[in-house]
This record gives structure tokens, C-alpha cells and sequence, in this order.
């Protein structure tokens, strides 16, 4: 039920609009773009844009499911794992000597 709802509101945000706008007008200059080359097949972009698409409703419902999933067994969520993951980079970047990014 949560997809359902995360789908339709998706579908009315400003964002979607905004996102629909550009990425109509880069399929258009890609597609511009691959018939100057003689491409007779649609780009690996074209084809990604509309596999997602195509499965973004999945693709919301497999994130919502696991992270519950996550939740009732007790494991860290998907935050808690890109923080964890952020320290790992920032701990390396420190051992090179470059400057990390803070998250505040």
C-alpha cells in the first residue's frame, strides 16, 4: 500500500514535474544527437531511462520492503550503513593525507 501512495505522490511533486521536463529534453538531444551519428539503436542512456521507468515502482517497493525488513530484525537501516561506510572513505582519505568532507 505504501508503493502505492509513494507512486502517486511522486507523480504530483514539483520534483517529478521538474525531472519529467529535463529528462524529456535530454532524450530529445540524445536522441538529436545519436541520428547525426547514424546510430540506429537507442543509446545505453535511453535504454536506462526507460528500464527505470519501467521499474521504478519495484525498485520503490523492494527499498520500502527491505528497510522494514531491516527494521524488524533488528539490523542497521540504510543510514546508519552509508555513515559507517562515509567514516571507512574519510578514515582512508586521512591515512592518504587528503582532505575529507565533513557530514555535520
Amino acid at each position: 500500500m505504501a508503493v502505492l501512495v509513494l507512486q502517486c505522490v511522486q507523480n504530483f511533486s514539483l520534483t517529478h514535474w521538474l525531472w519529467e521536463a529535463v529528462s524529456g529534453r535530454a532524450l530529445q538531444a540524445l536522441q538529436a544527437v545519436g541520428r547525426l551519428m547514424g546510430w540506429s539503436q537507442p543509446s545505453p542512456l535511453e535504454r536506462w531511462f526507460s528500464w527505470y521507468g519501467a521499474n521504478q515502482t519495484k525498485f520503490a517497493f523492494w527499498l520500502l520492503y527491505s528497510a522494514a525488513l531491516c527494521d524488524d530484525l533488528g539490523l542497521p537501516n540504510y543510514k546508519t550503513l552509508a555513515r559507517r561506510a562515509w567514516k571507512g572513505v574519510c578514515k582512508t582519505l586521512q591515512r592518504w593525507k587528503a582532505a575529507p568532507v565533513r557530514l555535520t
